[in-house]
């Protein structure tokens, strides 16, 4: 065994280490994989419920017209000039429709 190598999780949080479980990954400025609680520390949020507050990356981008993101599902791309992929309304923004049902 090496040292310093432990096998439970439940003890790495206190001697700096990356822990499995991150129960608590604040603490120790640590990578957290629930990201619940991610934006205090300026982490990246996978969840992306809150990444307005923090400037990130939003992957559901529901709400990714206020911070001006690049949005996924675009079906308000409209509205801060981005490029729409389902292309719906494109024809609202000058954009290039790919469906193109009302390029008319």
């Amino acid at each position: 065994m090496a040292q310093g190598h432990c096998l439970n999780n439940e003890d790495a949080v206190v001697r700096k280490r990356t822990a499995a479980t991150t129960r608590m990954p604040m603490a120790w400025n640590g990578k957290a994989s629930t990201t619940e609680n991610a934006i205090a520390r300026k982490g990246k949020a996978s969840t992306t419920e809150n990444a307005i507050a923090w400037k990130g990356k939003a992957s559901t981008t529901e709400n990714a017209i206020a911070w001006k993101g690049k949005a996924s599902t675009t079906e308000n791309a409209i509205a801060w000039k981005g490029k729409a992929s389902t292309t719906e309304d494109a024809i609202a923004w000058k954009g290039k429709a790919s469906i193109t049902e009302n390029a008319n």
